[in-house]
């Protein structure tokens, strides 16, 4: 089990291809993003945890839903958390 004392940043490798899995990373740790999903929550490599999220009231309009860094708990709008993997895939593209 993945924990902060014992987590260093590294990109899981899968067994067919040895890349990295296509993942975006918390900006604040570095920790990879996995959906937790029932329909991805097979393809998390062991070891790692998926994201959270929650729901908050947002006075006068729908709720505000956030994403939150299962190894360090930075919490995040979903829209944020898209634009985020966005500029990292952009950067990956770029490297």
């Amino acid at each position: 089990m993945c924990d902060k004392q014992s987590f260093r940043p590294a990109w899981p490798r899968t067994a067919r291809t040895d890349k990295p899995y296509n993942t975006f990373i918390c900006p604040k740790c570095g920790y990879p993003q996995f959906c937790g999903c029932k329909s991805c929550k097979d393809r998390i490599p062991e070891g790692f945890l998926p994201y959270k999220w929650k729901s908050e009231p947002f006075e006068g309009h729908e709720p505000l839903e956030l994403y939150i860094c299962a190894n360090c708990g930075f919490e995040a709008s979903i829209d944020w958390w898209m634009d985020e993997s966005v500029k990292q895939y952009k950067d990956r593209l770029i490297k």
